[in-house]
């Protein structure tokens, strides 16, 4: 199995600098044999959405359906799945824009964690993100 970079680097966390110290090491989560990778960036950024205070982060995965199933495990809502981005250049095969994520909480943060998914640096998410606009360029024809 070859491990990407963020992977590698995910691997390697015990606790980044703005996240809680008692994070878990990661485990990867298996569905019916297969491995599905889902990250969980430190932004930790403060603030209020409806009634909710808190120190929201993203989740997100190497494809929306594993996130989707990831994030059902977790019992989040599908209708809080971000799938659009405030960027027209952003490239949104289906729909769907390179930066799609859930935004969480520390508290669904842990869990997530706790569940198999990688805490990574939100620059790592930002690699990520760059990779999937890579992935989704159309190749110039060969001449």
């Amino acid at each position: 199995m070859t491990v990407s970079p963020i992977e590698r680097r995910a691997r390697s966390f015990t606790a980044s600098g703005t996240a809680p110290a008692d994070e878990p090491n990661p485990t990867l989560f298996v569905k019916e044999h297969t491995v599905v990778t889902v990250y969980v960036d430190n932004y930790r950024c403060h603030a209020t959405v409806g009634r909710l205070t808190g120190r929201w982060s993203h989740l997100t995965a190497d494809t929306s359906d594993e996130l989707h199933t990831f994030a059902a495990r977790l019992g989040l809502r599908r209708a809080w799945f971000q799938a659009r981005c405030r960027y027209s250049t952003c490239p949104a095969p289906d729909g769907v824009c390179v930066h799609y994520h859930y935004d969480v909480i520390d508290s669904m943060r842990t869990r997530a964690i706790r569940t198999g998914a990688h805490p990574i640096d939100i620059r790592d998410l930002g690699a990520l993100i760059t990779a999937r606009r890579t992935a989704q360029r159309p190749t110039p024809a060969a001449t």
